[in-house]
């Protein structure tokens, strides 16, 4: 009788045993589940954050180049020298959207460098009479974001490049009236920590 009880005790713990084991196994298979899941979402609100950061750029350089060049057309840029920084003057032309000021437009401190892009760096816009076009320099554009943003930008432009400004030695051009804009020449202009850019464009 004893030998029997102790057989079915015996038999009861293999028991409970075994479903430990299986509930260890189905606890850690639900743990790759979710961290399965977890990281594939992490991945996708990333990418999405990516899309929206790009897509709304892109967005405001389409909507300031229409704006600037109806700012020339009506001459209000047009008798600045060649030299002359116009950012500002832009800026209260309406020519950026207002969520790219850092202050009002009605301001008197509103300054040229209140003028910023999604990645938080300047943007400015210089003229130039004489050659009837104007350039756009976009500051601080990192390198994860600056190849898709340049790629999607650069057909409204006729020059494009990286540096400070058109006239800046060194710079590395990525697209020219002869020369249509490459994913290399994009990839190797992109390839700093924050990237500047600038877009030369007809009034």
């Amino acid at each position: 009788m004893r030998s029997n009880f102790m057989t079915m005790k015996y038999s009861q713990i293999r028991a409970k045993k075994g479903q430990a084991g299986v509930s260890l196994i189905e606890l850690s298979i639900a743990l790759a589940i979710i961290a399965v899941i977890t990281i594939t979402g992490i991945v996708f609100a990333t990418d999405a954050l990516k899309e929206s950061r790009i897509g709304s750029e892109s967005a405001r350089v389409n909507s300031i180049v229409m704006k600037s060049r109806a700012a020339f057309q009506n001459k209000a840029l047009a008798n600045l020298s060649v030299a002359a920084t116009t950012t500002l003057d832009a800026a209260r032309l309406g020519v950026f959207p207002s969520d790219m000021l850092d202050k009002p437009i009605t301001d008197t401190s509103l300054a040229a460098t209140d003028v910023k892009n999604r990645w938080g760096g300047n943007v400015q816009i210089f003229s130039n009479p004489a050659l009837s076009v104007m350039t756009l320099v976009y500051n601080d554009i990192p390198q994860s974001d600056c190849i898709e943003f340049v790629n999607r930008v650069s057909s409204l432009f006729s020059y494009v490049s990286s540096g400070a400004t058109v006239a800046t030695t060194g710079v590395t051009a990525i697209k020219t009236p002869l020369t249509e804009a490459s994913a290399q020449n994009i990839q190797t202009a992109c390839q700093a920590g924050d990237n500047i850019v600038t877009f030369a464009y007809s009034k």
